[in-house]
């Protein structure tokens, strides 16, 4: 008569732990990477994209591989529970609730949010990020972190905070215009969010920044 083990509570933790990275990556592959998003907010915008790197630390799980290996591990469903883990510093309730952030984060983009600036954690500065009240999305220049030097005008994506954030910020803002581009696309060809109260102008340099189909829809 054969008995099965009953489950730690740290294994049931890195099973649906894993159910869910093989889920939210392939949300984050569709519909971010390859994608760049212009946030319009206080007359000026940023553009914000996002790398397949940065999914690991999004995601607050802990693990030895590379962010590479772990993204393209997890959009593969080859990642296993012996890659992964939780501890103190990365605990399993925070991972679970990032990761549902990050698998609702596209559907946020078409509601109205606010962009934070200047923005001090324990753990850095960061020049913007953006919230929907539960979750904040923290951003910084796209800077070779070895040589300083700045690789493009965009901003990436480097922390998901499970709070608003608005007590660390020091300005706040409410975004006006969401639009969002392919990255081989040279204008923004898509509308996710306009702000139906919005009476001013669209600044002209974002306007510029337009596909002709969108272009109706700010004037």
């Amino acid at each position: 008569m054969s008995s099965s083990r009953c489950l730690t509570r740290k294994e049931r933790d890195r099973l649906a732990a894993l159910s869910d990275l093989f889920i939210v990556s392939q949300e984050y592959k569709n519909k971010m990477v390859g994608k760049i998003f212009m946030y319009v907010f206080d007359n000026r915008y940023i553009e914000v994209y996002f790398k397949a790197d940065n999914f690991k630390h999004l995601t607050d799980v802990a693990s030895s591989l590379t962010p590479n290996q772990f993204y393209q591990n997890s959009v593969d469903r080859t990642l296993t529970t012996g890659q992964i883990d939780f501890n103190s510093r990365h605990p399993y309730r925070l991972a679970k609730n990032k990761l549902r952030h990050l698998s609702n984060f596209f559907d946020s983009l078409t509601s109205e949010c606010f962009m934070q600036e200047d923005i001090t954690t324990d753990s850095g500065s960061y020049k913007f990020g953006t919230t929907e009240m539960n979750f904040s999305l923290l951003l910084i220049e796209d800077i070779n972190l070895t040589t300083k030097v700045k690789r493009s005008d965009y901003y990436i994506a480097k922390s998901l905070r499970d709070k608003d954030c608005f007590d660390k910020s020091r300005a706040v803002h409410s975004v006006t215009h969401i639009f969002v581009r392919n990255n081989d696309e040279k204008k923004y060809s898509n509308a996710l969010y306009i702000d139906s109260n919005f009476k001013s102008q669209v600044p002209q340099e974002v306007k510029e920044k337009l596909a002709d189909n969108v272009l109706p829809l700010v004037d």
